[in-house]
């Protein structure tokens, strides 16, 4: 904020947070409630929208990054992203100084976005790793852009099928992942790993789930970064698993 009025308010209201329990109601900020959501939105603060409650950005000493793949889909006997994590998880998968959480997503629009919202309101990650299966060449695609649309040929797993059907009624027409994809591109590439910027995520639901996460990191008070990968498959599952090390 620009406002040195606005900023003395900040620090003031940051300082009475930290000094306060973990998880204390939002509801006790009154009329000072949208500030509480500012300093959420500056990752100065955490604020749990399911559960309505504030917590000091310090309590959470180690970053927590979530890892996500989907389910089977389509007449599909095997999703990759899917794969990959029960391989993670089977194979206790570290990443040092991290607390890694895993997950396998539904592939039903409904049920995704709940389950992700259980996630986020969970763990509160820091990060959000989003992997779905490609039907490119075999390499990883970092996502640039979701759009507001969900417009696809396939059912999802529920029978649910959608043709123009926007995600958010009021939200923008798209978001910017806010992730550096260049960046990511470039370690990946001087890693050995095929990798491209893709400029479009389709209209499902990896497309679906980036909008969602970035449209909750922009209006819900979560501050992770959030960033969508697509992958064709490649030589087994531990070559996966070598690629999200390198991430």
């Amino acid at each position: 904020p620009k406002t040195p009025g606005l900023e003395l308010r900040l620090e003031t209201l940051q300082k009475e947070i930290e000094a306060r329990p973990k998880h204390h109601p939002l509801a006790d900020y009154g009329d000072r409630a949208r500030e509480v959501l500012l300093l959420a939105r500056m990752g100065r603060i955490v604020f749990s929208r399911q559960k309505g409650t504030v917590s000091n950005a310090a309590d959470m000493t180690t970053p927590t990054v979530l890892i996500t793949g989907f389910e089977p889909f389509d007449g599909m006997s095997e999703n990759l992203s899917g794969t990959m994590i029960r391989h993670l998880e089977s194979t206790h998968f570290v990443i040092p100084h991290i607390d890694l959480r895993l997950a396998v997503l539904p592939v039903s629009y409904e049920k995704a976005d709940a389950r992700m919202l259980e996630l986020l309101a969970e763990h509160r990650p820091h990060t959000v790793l989003a992997f779905g299966i490609g039907r490119s060449d075999p390499l990883i695609t970092i996502e640039r852009i979701a759009i507001n649309v969900d417009d696809a040929e396939c059912c999802d797993n529920c029978g649910e099928a959608r043709s123009g059907t926007a995600i958010e009624q009021d939200g923008p027409a798209a978001y910017f992942s806010n992730v550096p994809v260049a960046e990511i591109r470039t370690a990946l590439s001087d890693g050995g790993i095929p990798a491209a910027i893709s400029n479009h995520a389709g209209a499902f639901l990896c497309n679906h789930l980036l909008y969602r996460l970035l449209h909750a990191s922009e209006t819900d008070g979560y501050p992770a970064p959030h960033a969508s990968f697509t992958s064709q498959e490649f030589n087994g599952i531990a070559t996966l698993a070598q690629d999200l090390s390198a991430l």
